[in-house]
């Protein structure tokens, strides 16, 4: 497999060696691996610390890397997985926990890291070697809870360390193969080990290399520049490699519609000439629209695993060209759904790199009917008794700096932001759809927030995703991150509440008895907050007013719980039978 990457403060052509004159002989292993961390770039750590983790956690404490103690282990990797994607996963944050329940509470946001498809170094400790398979407490070899099996499913590379002098060697592996897959790898510490006295005479060598594509792909691209109606179907991965500029250029300069999942919104601007739409989960139908009226002969598939959410429940839209093209890093993601004419393994950014260099073959864009990326498509007036969801995101982007980075979370916050919000300027949007975990986007965005000191960033969760991971707006508070959170709160699961409905199931008993008062809970964890329960109130000047905050803030918003959101196309999946569905 090739890549391109940039590894920070590490040549990626050239060989990093751990010969660190200035640890002496009575420096341990704990002390030679968070040096080894810092030398291969590594700039951040998040997690909880405990027994087993002791000694690498203090290490990690005196170095130059930026360790932010977490409220709850799973957040500690969605907030390493956010760290990840405004880095363009160029970084490696790490994401760490004591033995036994921390190595359980991980599972959810590393599992979340990998299908989104973003690099991360997951490091746990355990027992030490010689009380395993002996009864110890939180033990998480195979005589216990068995961390390797547990990770095995959600991590590209996964290993538990057995002599303390292979530690060095075996995490810098680790790391070069988190960078070339984009995905977590998991290292496993036992506490002895850590421990042991090591001599300062470490020489390792990684090497990470730029490859070609191959003369197949090269035939397969060449043949899909031939096609008379080509279109790029771009998703998320196209955000997460920082690619966005080079596809607008090579979409520009060969003339060729780009069509965005709405998971991939911001893959190119939506104010530019060769994007015609949005397609899939909450999309507003545009790009369902320009598909069918310009019927494609050809489309090429990047950044995009062609699952549910994008594909707006495998549509046979995107099946019914001869000549498809896939591109991903990942093989397991050719071929599930749709069958494809070709695959190619490698970089994005290699294959955008090779396209434009091509000569081009059209001088216009075709000319089919378009419509606008954000139209009036409201569910229903609702009750009025709080404030439209619907109006609420399609005033938002014009009311945040132009340099915004917006998280949403799952629940209503995506399918309201996917269809209604309208990206200006140099605004971005993250959403992590691809494990759909709720309250991964919170721990997210202050992931995030701790990278980029010249963009606010701001979260939209509902009251449920909060609830599942609020206590990190006090690690928020607590390293004074200035992280903005808008709260939807209708008072209890409304994605739920109106899919049950949907598809004909009992709803009744999901919603809270009485909505929780977010504004009072923020300010009991050292944050500044501030509620709006009306039209009226949201129309003032309050959103301004918390985003101009130096410190983390949170808004509680009451939205009407009656207007029901775009989840049509989810519901239909939901609702259908095995036999039906395919």
């Amino acid at each position: 497999m090739t890549l391109a990457l940039t590894i920070p403060t590490i040549d990626s052509e050239t060989d990093c060696r751990e010969q660190d004159e200035n640890l002496a002989v009575e420096q341990t292993a704990a002390d030679h691996l968070v040096a080894a961390m810092e030398r291969f770039g590594i700039r951040t750590a998040f997690g909880v610390t405990g027994g087993a983790i002791g000694t690498i956690f203090d290490r990690l404490s005196t170095s130059s890397i930026y360790v932010v103690q977490s409220q709850h282990e799973g957040a500690a990797a969605y907030a390493a997985m956010g760290r990840a994607m405004a880095s363009d996963c160029r970084e490696l944050p790490v994401c760490f926990s004591t033995s036994g329940p921390g190595i359980t509470n991980l599972l959810t946001g590393v599992a979340a890291a990998y299908e989104e498809g973003v690099p991360m170094l997951v490091l746990t400790g355990n027992s030490s070697s010689q009380i395993r398979y002996a009864g110890a407490l939180q033990d998480s070899s195979p005589g216990g809870i068995d961390a390797i099996r547990m990770f095995d499913s959600i991590t590209v590379a996964n290993r538990t360390l057995q002599r303390a002098e292979d530690l060095v060697p075996l995490f810098y592996r680790l790391a070069e193969a988190s960078l070339r897959h984009k995905k977590p790898v998991h290292l496993n510490v036992p506490l002895d080990l850590s421990n042991v006295v090591l001599g300062s005479s470490y020489h390792h060598s990684v090497r990470i290399h730029r490859g070609a594509l191959c003369s197949e792909d090269l035939k397969l691209l060449r043949r899909f520049l031939a096609a008379k109606r080509p279109v790029i179907f771009a998703g998320n991965g196209i955000k997460l490699s920082g690619c966005t500029f080079q596809l607008t250029n090579v979409a520009n300069f060969h003339r060729i519609p780009v069509v965005t999942t709405t998971h991939g919104r911001g893959s190119v601007s939506e104010y530019e000439s060769c994007f015609f739409g949005t397609f899939g989960f909450a999309s507003d139908g545009s790009g369902k629209e320009f598909l069918t009226a310009y019927a494609p002969d050809a489309i090429l598939f990047l950044g995009t695993g062609l699952g549910e959410m994008s594909t707006g429940g495998w549509s046979p839209l995107l099946g019914a060209p001869d000549l498809r093209i896939h591109v991903d890093l990942d093989p397991a993601k050719f071929n599930r759904k749709y069958t494809m004419y070709g695959v190619i393994e490698n970089d994005l950014q290699a294959v955008l790199s090779y396209l434009s260099e091509c000569t081009p073959s059209r001088t216009h864009f075709p000319v089919t009917p378009r419509i606008s990326m954000i139209v009036p498509r409201i569910g229903g007036n609702g009750s009025g008794n709080g404030v439209h969801p619907g109006n609420l995101f399609k005033s938002l982007s014009g009311r945040l700096d132009g340099r915004c980075a917006i998280f949403a979370d799952i629940g209503n916050a995506i399918a309201w932001a996917f269809r209604d919000l309208e990206l200006r300027e140099e605004q971005k949007l993250f959403v992590p759809l691809g494990l759909s975990s709720m309250g991964s986007a919170l721990g997210a965005a202050l992931g995030a927030a701790t990278f980029w000191k010249d963009r606010a960033v701001l979260c939209i969760c509902g009251d449920c995703a909060a609830l599942m991971h609020g206590s990190e707006l006090k690690t928020a508070a607590e390293y004074g991150i200035p992280l903005k959170v808008i709260v939807l709160n209708d008072g209890g699961p409304g994605m739920v509440h109106h899919g049950s409905r949907m598809i004909g199931l009992n709803n009744s008993h999901l919603r809270f008895q009485t909505r929780v008062d977010f504004e009072g809970y923020a300010k009991a964890l050292g944050l500044c907050s501030f509620q709006v329960r009306d039209n009226e109130e949201w129309s003032g000047s309050t959103l301004e007013l918390a985003m101009q905050q130096p410190v983390p803030t949170l808004l509680d918003i009451w939205i009407d719980p009656a207007v029901e959101p775009p989840i049509a196309d989810r519901a239909r999946v939901l609702g259908q039978t095995e036999s039906r569905v395919g």
